[in-house]
């Protein structure tokens, strides 16, 4: 149809003669063009309650010539509803979300590209009436702080009046609500002000209480548990109370831990913060009035305490450019006489003779000891320390003075006949002076070892001193300042630190440092990390077990050794004891003591991992060369606990477990000093 056609005919004979018509041609008729018609319309289905809101309008049409149909449609809630789609070629519309119990208006229009068809009819639909939006709970934001507000938002405003009694706290809690002006948020916080760190709790909002304006009750029941952050962290896998508590002086506090399963227990580990009679006073300076009776049980102790008596005087230490080199010179087989302490009960002095010399030491022998075997014994201490002893202490700790007072640069060991069977060995302060200062000073970096001693515990002894000498030192290398002196229990628990350094510790086959931690565990109830009295022959395991603790590798530092310079390189007067080890750790020393304290008692020994609690490598409750460790008691209770005769820094952790019934509830009694709660029990 609608074509234009040629044709012409050629006429021959037999002869082959042609003839040709003329060309004709003729057109056909223009084709009928049919418009396109609906087929069918799909009107939104009234129910009960009328069109859902987000119904979808749909239709269909056809062409008999197979054209491509275009539509527009016009939707409103007038009865001219306005173009809102313009040429598409889809048969379905969805208008946006529409209003609830209204009439809505729409028709479509179809065109095949060349002639529009008349407009559909106008069709229309009413929606269905609003439902009743019931009051339900939007969201829950949990406390991120202690001061920090627990926050629930409804959907819609709410009758604030029975808040309290649909509200259930697990811990139960005393608090105050607050709710915005539109009564859509309300917000609680703690009676006190404040939530207990580390606490964990339950938050029940109870179904059939709360209503909206309209009376209509809130069906829906919610519970959200919580942890309060905290600065040092709940052991893994228990719940808290409190981490910490404090509790005043003279004062009585219950711990109620409810919903713990029967034979499950409830912990606290109690710390107290201060001495029951004073939290200042310096523990060399308070133990010294004692220093005679402390003699007899630690004399090394004693020495550390005698120094703290001394007057600032700058060390003795001459240039070396003014020393002759025939005064440092040294002969195998020299004897020279040393004033021996009189910890050691040997009288006055002793002559010793030079047995075995490097460019680094000096080992001296006493005279009066009768033994075929004594050049070998000071060759084998002379190959120890310099192998074992000598770098490592000063790559760990830092270095004594580069010259003693007799202009010699080497260290002078000397091996005695010790009188004092507790005595391993020591070192005195009183020889980097000359005896110009102090009449009694040997004039060289020098310490001494009892002969008799085990040979593993003389080789720790050596360690165990070269680090006080050089601890001593580095407070004091400075003239102009005044005198510098390390707390006892620092002090020595760098040393005991020293002894590990050099491979003589516990985990290498020391015994007397197996025994010492096992006497630390034995008298826990006595004793202070920090206050030393006359017992502190129990205290060495103690601080021993605080430095391993304090210098595993990503505690606190990279490496053991950047730990161990720092305590020692302090060279401000304000940062000794407690003070130091906060400049070290970065976070206040209470926090550092509760982390050791909870590694004592929970002894998860076998994770390196930097925050677990532990002794990482040392079983508390292991065998170790022949000595059985009981590990730090937890004491079980039924009744009341009394804390009125802790020192400052004593640890005690008490355990009750649960009958299955009611709260699990532990009371505590303080005396004349603050004690500090850490709670956790082993609630799901």
């Amino acid at each position: 149809r609608g074509a234009t056609y040629q044709w012409q005919i050629v006429a021959e004979d037999s002869h082959g003669a042609r003839s040709v018509s003329p060309v004709w041609q003729f057109s056909t008729l223009e084709p009928e063009n049919h418009m396109p018609s609906f087929a069918s319309i799909t009107l939104p289905k009234n129910d009960a309650t009328g069109v859902d809101v987000n119904t979808v309008l749909s239709w269909s049409a056809t062409d008999e010539d197979g054209d491509t149909l275009y539509y527009n449609v016009y939707f409103d809630n007038k009865a001219e509803p306005e173009l809102v789609s313009e040429k598409q070629v889809s048969q379905t519309y969805k208008p946006q979300t529409l209003e609830y119990d209204t009439k809505y208006y729409w028709r479509v229009e179809v065109s095949d590209g060349r002639k529009v068809n008349p407009r559909s009819d106008l069709w229309s639909f009413t929606t269905a009436k609003a439902p009743v939006v019931m009051p339900k709970i939007a969201s829950i934001e949990t406390p991120e702080s202690e001061t920090d507000y627990l926050s629930i938002k409804f959907n819609k405003h709410i009758d604030s009046s029975k808040m309290s009694k649909a509200v259930k706290f697990v811990p139960e809690l005393s608090g105050t609500w607050t709710w915005t002006d539109d009564n859509k948020i309300a917000r609680f916080i703690p009676e006190s002000g404040s939530w207990w760190p580390g606490s964990y709790n339950v938050f029940t909002l109870t179904a059939n209480i709360l209503s909206d304006a309209e009376g209509n009750l809130m069906t829906e029941e919610r519970s959200e548990s919580f942890t309060i952050p905290s600065s040092v962290a709940v052991p893994a896998g228990y719940r808290s109370y409190g981490f910490p508590i404090q509790v005043p002086r003279n004062t009585t506090f219950s711990v109620s831990v409810p919903n713990l399963a029967y034979g499950k227990n409830s912990y606290i580990l109690a710390i107290a913060d201060a001495d029951k009679t004073s939290g200042t006073v310096s523990s060399m300076r308070a133990s010294f009035k004692n220093i005679e009776r402390i003699k007899e049980k630690d004399p090394t102790h004693a020495l550390r305490l005698r120094e703290a008596e001394m007057i600032h005087i700058p060390i003795s230490t001459p240039k070396r450019s003014s020393i002759d080199a025939s005064v440092r010179a040294s002969t195998l087989g020299e004897t020279r006489d040393f004033y021996i302490d009189e910890i050691a009960e040997s009288g006055d002095s002793i002559t010793a003779t030079l047995m075995a010399l490097s460019g680094n030491t000096k080992i001296y022998v006493d005279n009066s000891i009768i033994d075929s075997n004594k050049n070998t014994k000071a060759q084998e201490f002379l190959r120890v320390f310099e192998s074992k002893v000598l770098q490592k202490v000063r790559d760990a700790f830092g270095n004594e003075p580069e010259i003693g007072v007799d202009g010699d640069s080497r260290i002078s060991i000397v091996l005695f006949d010790c009188k004092n069977d507790g005595l391993a060995g020591y070192f005195t302060n009183v020889d980097l002076y000359s005896k110009s200062v102090f009449a009694k000073s040997n004039e060289c970096k020098a310490f001494y070892v009892s002969y008799s001693t085990e040979l593993f515990t003389a080789f720790a002894t050596l360690a165990h001193e070269f680090q006080h000498m050089i601890n001593y030192y580095q407070k004091n290398k400075n003239p102009s300042s005044p005198q510098i002196l390390e707390e006892v229990w620092v002090n020595e628990g760098l040393s005991e630190l020293a002894q590990q350094v050099c491979g003589y510790s516990l985990l290498d086959g020391d015994y007397n440092t197996t025994a010492l931690t096992k006497l630390s565990m034995e008298n826990n109830k006595n004793l202070s990390l920090t206050y030393w009295g006359d017992d502190t022959v129990n205290c060495y395991g103690q601080v021993f077990l605080f430095m391993r603790f304090l210098a595993q590798p990503g505690r606190y530092n990279s490496d053991s050794v950047q730990i161990s310079r720092a305590l020692v390189n302090a060279d401000d007067g304000k940062k000794l004891g407690e003070k130091n080890i906060e400049n070290v750790t970065g976070e206040p020393f209470k926090e550092t003591m509760a982390k050791w304290a909870l590694s004592c008692f929970i002894n998860n020994y076998g994770d390196n991992s930097p925050s677990a609690y532990g002794i990482y490598g040392i079983n508390l409750k292991g065998r170790y060369n022949s000595v059985q460790l009981p590990g730090y008691e937890i004491e079980n209770i039924s009744g009341s606990i009394s804390l009125s005769n802790m020192r400052k820094n004593s640890m005690r952790c008490f355990k009750k477990a649960s009958t299955g019934s009611g709260n699990t509830t532990i009371t505590i009694s303080t005396g004349n000093q603050p004690i500090t709660l850490w709670c956790f029990d082993e609630r799901n």
